[in-house]
């Protein structure tokens, strides 16, 4: 799956909470392990709108679970344990030429 614009809401003690529009990609690869278990890995890169200047740019990976209580149906689990590469960048041409901040999470989803 590849999605070519979304949002991404930043917060932190100074930031506040602010919403960012933006680009971005997925890709998601996975394998079917039994009928009620599903396995894969993910990667997602999301970043301001692609000019020179100050950039935002968020990656992720992802190790992904989702499993599927009732085989007939189409409800299901999904967990998740990945990793979150931000960084603000500044960009002139076809390169990013220095980083102003950058940093990394580690986090888990279950829903």
């Amino acid at each position: 799956m590849v999605r070519w614009a979304g949002w991404v809401h930043l917060s932190s003690d100074t930031l506040q909470g602010r919403s960012q529009n933006g680009i971005d990609g997925i890709l998601a690869l996975g394998w079917t392990i039994s009928s009620r278990l599903r396995a894969g890995v993910g990667w997602a890169q999301w970043s301001t709108k692609w000019e020179s200047g100050r950039q935002n740019w968020v990656t992720r990976y992802d190790i992904l679970a989702y499993y599927y209580p009732f085989v007939d149906h189409s409800f299901f689990v999904e967990g998740a344990v990945g990793s979150v590469d931000y960084a603000v960048v500044h960009v002139s041409g076809e390169r990013a030429d220095s980083t102003f901040i950058s940093g990394n999470v580690w986090g888990q989803l279950l829903r």
